[in-house]
């Protein structure tokens, strides 16, 4: 399992074997998917006390095995935009070289 900042100050979100989760806060260890309203998955993943997870409900969409890159690689461009003046394109190139 992988934490990545999240988009809003203070949060998180976690992805594991290609799907993206966000923490439950009602409930210690469990997560749930980060497309439960876009498509309506409403898949379950529980933290075991081995630190292990365990998928109590499977996921109505594929994973993607990418998502973590993704992610990186957006929040590094966004990182980029705040910084400096570059326009967005020249922001894309510039990251997707390396």
């Amino acid at each position: 399992m992988e934490k990545v900042t999240g988009k809003c100050n203070d949060t998180a979100i976690f992805v594991y074997e290609g799907h993206v989760y966000h923490i439950d806060k009602r409930c210690n260890g469990i997560y749930r998917c980060a497309s439960r309203r876009i498509l309506k998955c409403y898949a379950v993943l529980v933290s075991n006390q081995d630190e292990t997870y365990t998928l109590k409900t499977s996921h109505n969409h594929p994973s993607n095995e990418t998502m973590l890159q993704e992610i990186e690689l957006k929040q590094e461009m966004l990182q980029i935009s705040r910084e400096t003046i570059m326009k967005p394109k020249d922001i894309f190139d510039m990251v997707c070289r390396r």
